[in-house]
């Protein structure tokens, strides 16, 4: 079988993913309230419509037995609203003529115009959807309760959505057109009622933080299956470099098509995708933010793996496309870092009454960005050349491709400075000093120095 021609790593890690993967997608249909309370709102939407539809259709039958006048009308009214919910009102001249039911102050329908169209009404006892049409000398009045919605609370006095409507309360009602989230429409095409969806926000933080937490392993999984897979490929050209372009071009296309193609679609719906981020490439959220920058943290480490300890042999092409590689992933994190400092939605990266619930996300934008940065140097610091390269050249190749960045693209000038600097420290580092430190503890100490004095910069 094919498998069992892959290594147990490879195995292992491809089974962990599967795990992850299910796991996620069960998380994602557990904590899917969001989307079921949408379904609901639409759901009262319909339902408002069909009982729009009915009272208009009583209020028909009502018209015709006020219209005969006779001795028993009074009963026969009763007889007909007996099997109904609605609530029923005549007012004949000043005086109430009849009611069905005593839930409603009759004070309080005194000013409703009677247009024979259905309209909402918040009152004291709920919210209700009513319609009124004059017949001669009498008005008649019927309401629909909603939902109860009592300014004294007990035992007896409950509020919420009448069952035929609804029964959760994730949902409030609002006569405010420009507030409402869902909006209804009467029989004239007019506003009716708004329809709000209550978020617990902090409920609905902790939701997309778990099912991201979860996406992350998963992505992180799998790009260590495939690592393990390209490591176990038999090459008999040049493995030194075919091995980490084919892995880095891969991922990346993984990585682009998540992107594009919003996937996951539910989570990248969720309140960690919402904030907007305009001026770093290929990030539009803190979602995507943190995404980008485990997408770096996978790269840097695969290629810090598949790289160190090697000897590549130099032509003109790979000179150029090496020392291009280096300062051009020494600019990306460095660009992550300058804007996500400044961006104006990411402001928890720079406020200075930091709360301790608001330093997870800094801490793994910069504990994400030292590691991409570091296990970068450090894969290029160990590689040996087996030429000796022009002692310019890499200088040569990182301000020219600076400068051409620099003006292209318009980056801001401290940023191609700083990325200049960082890159020609370690270049130089490689070429005039790394090789003769021999302990292994200095040259990493060495190193963070250099990196931390970049971040503190």
């Amino acid at each position: 079988m094919f498998w069992r021609t892959l290594s147990k790593k490879t195995n292992l890690f491809f089974l962990i993913s599967v795990i992850l993967v299910l796991t996620f997608i069960v998380t994602q249909l557990t904590h899917n309230s969001k989307k079921s309370t949408e379904k609901d709102a639409e759901r009262l939407g319909h339902l408002l419509d069909i009982q729009s539809v009915k009272m208009l259709n009583l209020e028909g039958v009502v018209s015709e037995f006020i219209k005969l006048e006779s001795n028993n009308i009074w009963d026969q009214l009763d007889s007909t609203l007996q099997s109904s919910d609605f609530l029923c009102y005549v007012v004949s001249g000043d005086s109430l003529s009849y009611w069905n039911n005593n839930q409603i102050d009759p004070s309080s329908i005194s000013g409703l115009v009677p247009d024979y169209r259905i309209h909402s009404i918040k009152l004291p006892s709920g919210w209700y959807i009513y319609t009124a049409l004059k017949e001669g000398q009498s008005t008649i009045y019927l309401f629909d309760l909603i939902k109860t919605d009592y300014i004294m609370r007990n035992d007896l006095l409950v509020s919420g959505f009448k069952p035929k409507y609804y029964i959760n309360n994730n949902i409030e009602l609002t006569l405010d057109e420009d507030q409402s989230q869902h909006k209804t429409y009467n029989n004239a095409n007019q506003f009716l009622l708004g329809i709000n969806i209550i978020t617990d926000y902090n409920d609905s933080t902790t939701a997309s933080i778990l099912e991201f937490s979860i996406f992350i392993l998963c992505y992180i999984t799998i790009s260590i299956t495939l690592y393990y897979f390209i490591l176990g490929i038999s090459y008999s050209g040049n493995r030194t470099l075919f091995k980490p372009l084919l892995f880095v071009f891969i991922s990346s296309i993984l990585w682009i098509l998540l992107y594009y193609f919003q996937i996951p679609f539910a989570l990248k719906n969720s309140t960690l995708f919402s904030a907007s981020i305009s001026n770093i490439p290929l990030t539009n959220s803190l979602g995507d933010l943190l995404i980008n920058i485990v997408q770096l943290v996978v790269l840097s480490i695969a290629s810090y793996n598949y790289l160190s300890k090697t000897k590549i042999t130099h032509t003109p092409i790979k000179i150029i496309l090496g020392y291009s590689i280096l300062w051009m992933f020494t600019l990306v994190p460095i660009y992550i870092l300058y804007f996500a400092s400044t961006d104006s939605s990411l402001s928890f990266m720079v406020d200075p009454n930091f709360q301790l619930n608001n330093i997870a996300f800094p801490f793994v934008i910069l504990v994400g960005i030292g590691i991409s940065i570091y296990y970068l140097f450090v894969a290029f610091l160990d590689t040996t050349d087996n030429r000796k390269l022009p002692i310019l050249s890499p200088f040569i190749i990182t301000f020219f491709g600076l400068t051409i960045t620099y003006v292209l693209l318009e980056i801001p000038v401290f940023l191609a400075i700083t990325t200049l600097i960082l890159t020609i420290t370690i270049v130089t580092l490689k070429l005039f000093v790394w090789r003769h430190i021999n302990d292994t503890f200095l040259r990493h100490i060495t190193l963070i120095i250099i990196i931390a004095t970049t971040s503190s910069i």
